[in-house]
């Protein structure tokens, strides 16, 4: 069970959202200067394009340790649920075994006393 209660949840969740886009503003920003600093002209095309490539090329430098580290958790859980499937299949055969014996032996007993019924 989790101690962290749902507005304590709520809450850490809004400040992660706000801590991405204040890291994007700033990456954003950064590399807005640093053209601005080479007083490129934002009417060319060319120009455009080579800061929106730049941007999201540092975007992309600065997100990957948060990438990296989300796509270690999807597999931690895809493995935990792929490890909760295997038993849970094991168990429920188990179960299943036990279960049509006992529904065996169920039918045994009736179709002895509808033997009985017969022999009366």
């Amino acid at each position: 069970m989790s101690t962290i209660n749902s507005d304590e949840r709520d809450e850490r969740r809004l400040a992660e959202r706000q801590a991405r886009k204040d890291l994007i503003r700033d990456v954003v920003e950064n590399t807005l200067k640093s053209f601005s600093e080479d007083q490129m002209n934002l009417h060319a095309e060319s120009a455009r394009w080579s800061i929106a490539y730049r941007i999201a090329d540092n975007l992309c430098a600065e997100l990957e340790p948060t990438i990296a580290d989300m796509e270690e958790e999807i597999d931690s859980l895809w493995f935990m649920i792929d490890e909760l499937k295997a038993s849970d299949t094991s168990k429920n055969k188990g179960l299943g075994e036990e279960i049509n014996k006992t529904i065996g032996v169920h039918l045994a007993k009736l179709q002895m006393m509808m033997n009985q019924k017969g022999d009366a």
